[in-house]
């Protein structure tokens, strides 16, 4: 459906202000479910994953007097088809954990005591066995025949190893310490795992980068579960005592941003190409359940998009999502006593709400039906009350994104291009959006990327007080804009951030008439690599500072700058006592000193005598 391909998620995962509530229904199912059964004689199915035509890799139990564990195939078309056995199977074990679009299955289990596998054309190559060790689990296998996963050791106390093997480049390890691969793209980017540094987290590799931390998710440790063809991942993040959770999705445009998941236990596991993500849920009582996220819909359960409770179903969980918008899943069969591996697919005649030009909306239309209106469909099941005005935003290295809002392309230094806009007409080119100081962007405290690539100079040289042994030219430069909200020391930074040499000032004043109150070209800290630079300001409360990055020469390039303060905040007007309040307590001390009173706290204007401007300070500020 045209409308499904320009749902694609190109850049910024707006995450949806919709409120979660308890799986309530309403309306009729927005999916249909195929039951997949089980093949003969097994006991259990469990359905792992699954490619783009609905074709799932899972494998089954079979109980008796020689238990077995069996790898198969599951094709709508055909039903199952039970894999053949590797060589010298170990234990009548083997499962299948993935298939490529092309059919390509790969898993793990059958050769000693477990080594992942692939199965191409009826042969089965293994892989994963670094340094000798002697078992390997599977994470996943793209187009090429890329196959990742884990390599152990049965000493508990060797570190497990993350490793990608394919056929161009042999056996690959992740990381020498502690990790795990889950998934691979088709591009061949991977993600998984890892310990770093400060904490056990998530990370996305590939070979021409290497290994890239995504971050904990403001939490202890993070784990990424699913990745898709554009880079981005998804997972779960928890706090050291595993009480507190998060499920998260990581995109080279926004980083790591939190999905609003129901509440319990909660974690992302897989991610189409469109950006659509599955999760699970673990709640405080009554059994797990699973749930949908869609950048533009927001977060839905399971329930709430096909009543498995009809079917006599409970703790339906997803496994995984293809770019069809089918999600693998299972759930406990409450009549059977067992459970079963579901497939989930799209009704094509569900209706939503339909965005269109300037805020307008039709409600209650197919996706079909939209697409011919040249609107935005938002999923079915959704309402007019979700329709924000919408259009393309031309990002400063001249790309484009869609359906984005006026305020999400502000957020990414962008430029909108109006309502209904589309990137096919966009002519997007490259840009520095605060390249004037007149342009200086708004910050705030915290990191905030940047860029200088194209950077013109806009500001005078610096004074004879900046000299430093490159001199006072300042060029290349950015601008921001930040207003303090209190009075002390604002540090910004660039140390170990950019990519080369900084320069940094600071101003208050108009562009104009602006005066230096702060300068830096190289800071000598034996962690601020390349000429990075560390630079305080002192800022006054509600006194704007326009802050400049740049470099001593023409150097150009990108970074993050960190803004932090320290100091006291603003006191509010009127609060001659200074306890947060302008009350009755400030009305009194104004009376009691009225009169002249020379640096006294109730002289609010500082003229030296408290008098009836003061008094007029207090009631216009008047808050308890």
């Amino acid at each position: 459906m045209t409308s499904r391909i320009l749902r694609r998620l190109t850049a910024a995962f707006a995450l949806s202000v919709l409120a979660l509530t308890p799986p309530v229904r309403a309306g009729g199912d927005l999916y249909t479910m195929v039951n997949i059964g089980k093949p003969d004689g097994a006991d259990s199915v469990i359905g792992v994953r699954m490619n783009n035509h609905g074709h799932i890799a899972g494998y089954s139990i079979f109980y008796g007097a020689e238990p077995s564990i069996r790898g198969w195939v599951w094709r709508p078309e055909s039903g199952f088809e039970m894999l053949p056995s590797p060589p010298d199977m170990f234990l009548g074990r083997f499962r299948a954990m993935d298939i490529s679009d092309s059919g390509i299955v790969a898993g793990d289990g059958g050769f000693d005591a477990g080594i992942a596998w692939r199965l191409e054309d009826g042969v089965y190559e293994t892989f994963g066995q670094i340094d000798g060790m002697p078992i390997a689990y599977l994470g996943g296998v793209n187009e090429a025949g890329d196959v990742v996963g884990t390599s152990k050791d049965a000493s508990i106390t060797t570190p497990d190893r993350a490793f990608i093997d394919g056929d161009d480049g042999g056996t690959i390890a992740i990381s020498t310490a502690h990790s795990r691969a889950t998934d691979v793209n088709d591009v061949g980017q991977v993600c998984g795992y890892a310990s770093g540094e400060t904490a056990f987290g998530a990370y996305r590799w590939d070979r021409a980068g290497g290994l890239q931390f995504l971050g904990t998710a403001g939490l202890s440790y993070s784990f990424a579960n699913g990745i898709n063809d554009h880079g981005d991942v998804v997972g779960s993040a928890r706090s050291t005592s595993g009480h507190t959770t998060a499920a998260w999705i990581y995109s080279d445009e926004l980083g790591q941003q939190i999905i609003p998941a129901p509440a319990g236990r909660k974690g992302a596991v897989a991610i189409n190409n469109l950006g659509e993500v599955v999760g699970n849920t673990e709640p405080g009582s009554g059994p797990s359940f699973g749930w949908l996220w869609t950048p533009l819909a927001g977060t839905r359960t399971i329930f709430e998009v096909f009543d498995y409770v009809t079917v006599g179903l409970s703790g339906v969980v997803a496994r995984d999502i293809n770019d069809e918008g089918q999600i693998l899943a299972y759930g406990y069969d409450n009549t059977a006593g067992e459970f079963r591996t579901i497939l989930l697919t799209p009704v094509d005649t569900a209706t939503g709400a339909c965005c269109l030009d300037a805020g307008g909306c039709t409600a209650d239309v197919t996706e079909d039906d939209c697409a011919t209106m040249a609107g935005l469909y938002l999923g079915g099941g959704t309402t007019c009350a979700s329709c924000t005005p919408v259009g393309s935003c031309c990002l400063t290295d001249g790309d484009c994104i869609e359906f984005q809002t006026e305020d999400d392309c502000l957020a990414v230094a962008g430029l909108f291009q109006g309502d209904a806009t589309s990137c096919a007409t966009a002519g997007c080119e490259p840009f520095l959006p605060n390249d004037d100081c007149a342009d200086a962007i708004p910050i705030i405290l915290g990191n905030t990327p940047f860029s200088t690539l194209g950077a013109t100079t806009d500001g005078p040289a610096l004074p004879a007080s900046c000299m430093e042994p490159a001199g006072t030219f300042f060029g290349m430069d950015v601008w921001f804009r930040y207003v303090p909200d209190g009075t002390g020391t604002l540090t910004v930074s660039t140390c170990d951030q950019a990519d080369y040499d900084t320069r940094l000032a600071a101003y208050v004043g108009s562009c104009d008439q602006a005066e230096i109150v702060a300068c830096v070209d190289d800071t000598f800290d034996p962690f601020c690599f390349g000429g990075t630079s560390i630079m305080d300001v002192p800022v006054t409360c509600g006194e704007p500072v326009l802050l400049r990055v740049g470099s001593f020469s023409v150097y150009t390039g990108t970074g993050t700058l960190t803004l932090t303060f320290e100091g006291d905040g603003c006191k509010l007007p009127g609060d001659v006592d200074g306890d947060g309040i302008v009350g009755f307590l400030d009305l009194l001390a104004v009376l009691s000193a009225w009169g002249p009173c020379a640096a006294c706290p109730a002289d609010l204007n500082g003229d030296g005598v408290v008098d009836f401007v003061d008094l007029l300070s207090v009631l216009a500020g008047w808050s308890g």
